[in-house]
């Protein structure tokens, strides 16, 4: 869904900035989570935006 590597996948599972669960020795994102990271980051992509202007 957001088109990055399994590597950056867990970079941002472990730093915090998504949501994730360990189902044996793999993590699953769930949807609900994947939706919530793009729609923090949108908010603050819009910040930024309005800062800047």
């Amino acid at each position: 869904m957001l088109s990055i590597s399994r590597h950056h996948a867990y970079t941002l599972i472990t730093s915090g900035q998504i949501k994730g669960r360990k189902v044996g020795k793999s993590y699953k994102i769930p949807k609900v989570y994947v939706i919530d990271f793009l729609l923090q980051n949108n908010e603050a992509d819009t910040l930024a935006q309005k800062e800047n202007s």
